[in-house]
């Protein structure tokens, strides 16, 4: 019976040294890219703090999405409470008290903090190619507001988000922003449609407007008239009576658009449905992206 015990003593040692260890190698091989740091790219960006771009930067804050993640006052706000991985948007008033214009531009459209790691849950995809005069408007608009003393609260990874992202299930956006796809270009009659497809659609029905098992293809768009896509973006119900999730993004986000901005994109929307229909779209040209542990294709979020 002593040998008995002496085994078993030793064969829960042995399971209890392996547990160890593979909570370390998760805890370092997912804290590795967590930490990991990227090169921090140039920044030419000018902001200018007039009336003028403070106003148009408070627009397009909302029909960007900025104020639906960080919240109507841009003090941040709780945006993946979930167990093992919570995620508090920034609070971009706090934010602005000690970063640069440079570092809003690489924190906006290369999804890189100032000290050169990578942001997680921020849709940097859809803003790489925002404009420079667009981004500095938000950026004088962030800047005209009271600042805030709030500390900066970081992401928490527990033990199911850090086996998340050794098994490539979770991913920072920044090392991806420049390979993924973009809504398809069917001319520069309908640039600006595209662009705001772009800014404002592709959070959440993806970089290229296809859409998802939630989020439809946005050729969907023809099943609507000029003015029953007018009635959505304003906050109002589906073709079938029905209130849905978009009609209350709609209302708080969309229904900020000017006339002529729906209109953009209504026709745009329909001129990319026309094409896709008529002819496949052209080959998206390959762009290099950053190597890192995981490729591309992996990158998603956990349910």
């Amino acid at each position: 019976m002593s040998n008995f015990w002496k085994w078993s003593a030793l064969g829960g040692a042995a399971i209890a040294a392996a547990a160890v260890l593979a909570f370390l190698y998760i805890y370092l091989a997912s804290e590795a890219q967590i930490m990991q740091r990227f090169t921090l790219p140039s920044s030419i960006l000018h902001v200018e703090t007039s009336p003028e771009s403070i106003a148009r930067g408070n627009h397009l804050a909302t029909i960007f999405g900025c104020k639906d993640c960080h919240g109507g006052d841009l003090r941040g706000r709780m945006l993946w409470p979930r167990r093992g991985f919570s995620i508090f948007a920034t609070n971009l008033r706090a934010f602005a008290k000690t970063a640069s214009d440079e570092d809003f531009d690489r924190a906006v459209r290369r999804g890189l903090t100032p000290d050169a790691r990578a942001v997680w849950v921020m849709p940097t995809e859809s803003y790489v190619y925002m404009t420079n005069d667009d981004l500095a408007d938000i950026i004088a608009y962030i800047r005209s507001l009271p600042p805030d003393n709030a500390a900066i609260t970081e992401p928490q990874f527990g033990l199911g988000a850090r086996l998340a992202i050794i098994r490539c299930k979770l991913q920072p956006a920044s090392p991806y922003t420049l390979g993924l796809d973009t809504p398809l270009d069917v001319g520069p009659r309908w640039g600006g449609g595209r662009y705001l497809a772009m800014t404002s659609c592709s959070q959440c029905h993806l970089p290229d407007l296809t859409g998802d098992e939630k989020n439809p293809d946005l050729s969907v768009a023809t099943n609507y008239s000029r003015s029953a896509f007018f009635h959505l973006m304003h906050g109002g119900n589906e073709k079938n009576g029905k209130l849905t999730e978009m009609s209350a993004v709609a209302g708080a986000r969309f229904g900020a658009m000017h006339d002529y901005e729906t209109d953009a994109l209504y026709d745009y929307l329909v001129e990319r449905a026309r094409v896709l229909k008529t002819s496949p779209p052209p080959p998206q040209a390959e762009v290099p992206i950053t190597q890192t542990v995981c490729p591309p294709a992996h990158k998603k979020l956990p349910n």
